[in-house]
């Protein structure tokens, strides 16, 4: 799969791009930093044990981006 784009709401553009041979896994980047994101296996979104290093982070709302664009893919 190619990366991506998503905007936030406020704006902030970040890149996606897959977490190749881990399913539902993805690397979100913006100006150089990165974070990794995927599907928890009760169905959350999350970034695991890792802090996203981006100030207006949400969660929630990346994920239903990703899965927007995702939907668009297929």
């Amino acid at each position: 799969m190619k990366s991506f784009a998503i905007t936030t709401a406020k704006g902030t553009t970040y890149d996606v791009s897959e977490m190749k041979g881990t399913p539902n896994a993805y690397e979100i980047y913006k100006d150089g930093d990165n974070c990794p994101f995927f599907m928890g296996s009760k169905g959350q979104w999350s970034t695991g044990d890792f802090a996203p290093p981006f100030a207006d982070f949400n969660i929630d709302e990346i994920g239903k981006l990703i899965e927007f664009e995702l939907k668009l893919r297929a």
